[in-house]
């Protein structure tokens, strides 16, 4: 009983040792003096991983005369991943005694299932032989790990070494297992408040960045150039880079060109939001097709910074030689090849294997690395990726403004060029009138001289009252489809008055209209408009053939659909115009030096179509001519 209140005393104290403390390493070394006092193990040490799972002791007590490892480095293969699986799966581990006996568990083989018994969480499963060997090497006799986890990851190690037998109770061991579960959660809240001081550091230079970009209405350029510098004296770079397809703005120390452009195109086939590296030479010789930014750079943080095209903010760390003390020499083989062993005492040769070997020798070996930058803290790759999403955020926002203004504009001007359209289609409408009564002679004989004259002033107002009309249905299409009236309309009657009304144009360009329609089949259509829709599109194939001087109509149907299609062997639309076709204003060529028409033709066809639940498309080849394609869904 007494036993059992010391234990609850040592861990209350040991508690409130661990709440007055705040620091990463005051938390760690609370730690080894806590659990040196409910244990008694002469060493006490909290190994780290790091990202290469190689370890560094970051805390230590020691108790015996004994070469302390603070500060030492061991390599990933000291405790390789299966035991870091272990590891991760069990949070407490002892051995006693290395030199105890193991007993075999019989029968090997489980007799329901033919297999193995899997012993990963069992307390009393045997040590490896490796690790055994391992720790007599190092003159230990006894040990006790607990393991320290960080969101659900293995972080480190607590490493207890007793350099004679040691047995611990299982209320002794369970303590020490609560105690590890509460330094992993003050571990935690430590890298996360060191993670805030950093965050808080760099936050003054985001926050004048991201001002900048605000206020040059999302264009990143103009923030980069007035506070990139900032960022670089925050991120403790060389250099940074903006990279986009057609320009590179450069601030600080950077690679060339070429090697920008390598190193952008690279992280752009990634489809990566940010990417990070303190050792961008290992990666090169790891992963086939990397880009090389030259020898002068170790370091990469990049942003990806656009919304739609390959924008790229890189910033740059240079190479710093660092001194790293190991226990033993990391570059030596942690593994041996089995058939040399075998075959030296059994004379025979097999298949070469490798197997884990034991570190013998612990002497220290300091070792400089030269091709790394200092490493990217967790807290500063968390600000690259709140900056990105930030100024896309930005990005986004100045689009939706840009939009915004854009579409007012366009309303404005439409609404002004269709209150202009409707004031001019009366007087213009009656002085159409007017030109043909006195072609026609209501107003007495008309002189010769006259004649032509007239028929010309008729066929201008004729064009731009349909003009007038365009621009008002177009309008009206626009603004609302539900303003269109509908009937049941039958498409080869309707199609054939629309040809009807074209051959006039057709016979006077010498042109054949050709027609092929289906049996009849009916839409839900206003017979105007859609008669009005074919019209223009026979009337811009009439107007741009040059050659042949053919236009094909066609009408198939399917039980759900129809599709009528026309036909030109025109000029043609040059593939880059293709996307604009369809655009308010866009006019085509027809082999002169200016384009021909309005430019509001096939927008208001297509505002037609479209409003009758349908699609309009073209296909085109550049001289060989155009087919332009009108689907529409059937009456039920």
């Amino acid at each position: 009983m007494s036993n059992a209140l010391d234990l609850s005393t040592n861990l209350q104290s040991a508690l409130s040792s661990l709440q007055a403390v705040e620091s990463l390493s005051e938390v760690l070394n609370v730690c080894v003096k806590e659990i040196e006092n409910l244990t008694s193990f002469d060493r006490v040490m909290v190994y780290k991983f790091d990202q290469d799972w190689h370890g560094e002791v970051l805390a230590e007590s020691l108790k015996v005369e004994r070469e302390s490892y603070l500060g030492l480095h061991y390599p990933a293969s000291d405790i390789p991943v299966q035991a870091r699986e272990l590891y991760k799966r069990n949070i407490t581990r002892m051995i006693a005694d290395v030199a105890y006996n193991s007993v075999a568990l019989e029968p090997l083989l489980n007799p329901t299932t033919s297999k193995a018994l899997d012993m990963s969480d069992c307390m009393l499963r045997s040590v490896s032989p490796m690790h055994v060997e391992y720790l007599q090497n190092m003159g230990v006799h006894a040990t006790l790990t607990v393991s320290l986890k960080v969101k659900g990851e293995l972080w480190g190690l607590i490493a207890c070494h007793h350099y004679s037998p040691k047995y611990l109770s299982l209320k002794t061991r369970s303590i020490c297992e609560i105690f590890g579960t509460i330094v992993s959660l003050h571990i935690s809240e430590a890298i996360a408040a060191e993670k805030r001081e950093v965050e808080a550091f760099c936050l003054p230079a985001f926050s004048a960045l991201l001002e900048s970009v605000a206020a040059a209405n999302g264009d990143v350029k103009i923030g980069f150039q007035s506070q990139g510098k900032k960022l670089i004296e925050q991120f403790d770079c060389i250099g940074a880079v903006l990279a986009t397809k057609s320009e590179l703005v450069c601030l600080g120390t950077t690679p060339n060109e070429s090697q920008v452009l390598a190193c952008a195109a690279w992280l752009s086939m990634q489809k990566l939001n940010t990417f990070s590296s303190n050792h961008l030479g290992a990666l090169n010789e790891q992963i086939d097709n990397f880009f090389s930014l030259g020898d002068d750079f170790a370091g990469l943080l990049a942003i990806r910074t656009g919304l739609v095209d390959d924008q790229w903010l890189l910033l740059l760390r240079d190479r710093k030689i660092q001194s790293v003390t190991w226990a033993g020499n990391p570059l030596k083989n942690a593994f041996i090849d089995s058939s040399s062993s075998s075959s030296s005492s059994s004379g025979a040769s097999g298949p070469s294997e490798k197997m884990l070997q034991p570190r013998r020798s612990f002497a220290l070996w300091r070792d400089e690395v030269k091709d790394q930058s200092l490493p990217w803290t967790d807290a500063q790759i968390t600000m690259a990726e709140y900056l990105h999403s930030q100024i896309l955020d930005l990005t986004r926002a100045s689009l939706h403004l840009v939009k915004a203004k854009s579409d007012a504009l366009q309303k404005e001007r439409d609404d002004f060029v269709a209150a202009l359209a409707h004031d001019l289609r009366l007087p213009v409408g009656g002085a159409l009138r007017m030109l043909e009564f006195i072609h026609a002679g209501r107003f007495g004989q008309t002189l010769p001289q006259f004649a032509d004259t007239l028929e010309l002033l008729i066929d201008s107002h004729k064009q731009l009252l349909e003009r007038i009309k365009s621009i008002l249905i177009g309008y009206q299409f626009s603004e609302s489809s539900s303003a269109i009236i509908t009937e049941r309309t039958e498409l080869v009657g309707l199609i054939g008055a629309a040809v009807k009304n074209s051959r006039p144009a057709a016979l006077g360009a010498e042109t054949t209209i050709v027609e092929d329609y289906c049996s009849p089949c009916f839409v839900d259509g206003n017979f105007d408009c859609l008669v009005r829709v074919i019209e223009n599109l026979l009337s811009n194939a009439i107007k741009y053939s040059i050659e042949n001087k053919k236009v094909e109509i066609s009408l198939t149907c399917t039980p759900e659909e129809a599709l009528i299609c026309v036909e030109d062997s025109g000029i043609g639309v040059a593939q880059e115009d293709m996307a604009y076709v369809f655009q308010r204003y866009w006019r085509a060529r027809s082999g002169r030096t200016e384009p021909i028409g309005s430019g509001l033709g096939l927008f208001v066809c297509k505002q037609v179509v479209e409003a009758h639940k349908g699609s309009l498309w073209c296909e085109s080849e550049y001289g060989v001519g155009s087919k332009f394609f009108i689907h529409l869904p059937l009456s039920a």
